[in-house]
């Protein structure tokens, strides 16, 4: 499409080429455009949509202000420059009140997302590859008992899950608490 950034970009000429067609910012100012037209660089006559974009952001004389800015020894900088302001008036084309700082942060942003969709489908393959060895064992443990019959005193691993079947060995009670017959006695045993 004519007329859009980069193929505009494309077409710009290190060297100041320039064909005998008035540039963009000539034809739409209606000046005369010369073989040493600054802005035939930058702004080729078919690239006018580009240049208003600068225009409207910045102005012609506006432009040339900025750039006459750069002291004699950055003069090699304008080129840098120019890009600069091509790049950020279609930036705010694009994005009207925060330009490339807003096309920056909304990178940015997509850029945390995928982090954390990459995370997500990291934690979802951990529990994947655990789901994967619990189903190993239990058919492991299933085959186990079908060879063996089922003998007294097994634990399942789901019993283990759930905690059924497993009997801890307690601590056991102080002394005084053992020789207790009552609960009255239990009541007023010392604390510990």
């Amino acid at each position: 499409m004519a007329g859009d950034g980069k193929e505009c970009e494309e077409k710009i000429g290190a060297d100041g080429d320039h064909n005998m067609k008035p540039c963009a910012a000539c034809k739409h100012n209606g000046w005369r455009c010369g073989a040493d037209c600054f802005f035939a660089e930058y702004f080729p006559s078919d690239c006018e949509t580009q240049y208003l974009n600068v225009d409207n952001r910045f102005g012609a004389w506006g432009m040339l202000n900025l750039l006459n800015e750069l002291t004699p020894t950055r003069r090699v900088d304008v080129g840098i420059a120019m890009h600069s302001l091509i790049f950020e008036s279609n930036c705010r084309v694009v994005s009207p009140s925060t330009g490339a700082t807003g096309l920056n942060m909304a990178a940015r942003s997509l850029m945390r997302d995928a982090k954390t969709a990459a995370e997500i489908v990291s934690a979802c393959n951990e529990i994947a590859k655990y789901s994967e060895e619990i189903a190993r064992f239990r058919q492991n443990q299933h085959k186990e008992q079908l060879n063996h019959g089922s003998q007294t005193g097994t634990v399942s691993f789901d019993d283990i899950i759930r905690g059924r079947g497993i009997h801890f060995e307690e601590d056991p009670l102080p002394s005084d608490l053992e020789d207790a017959e009552t609960d009255d006695d239990v009541l007023n045993a010392p604390d510990y």
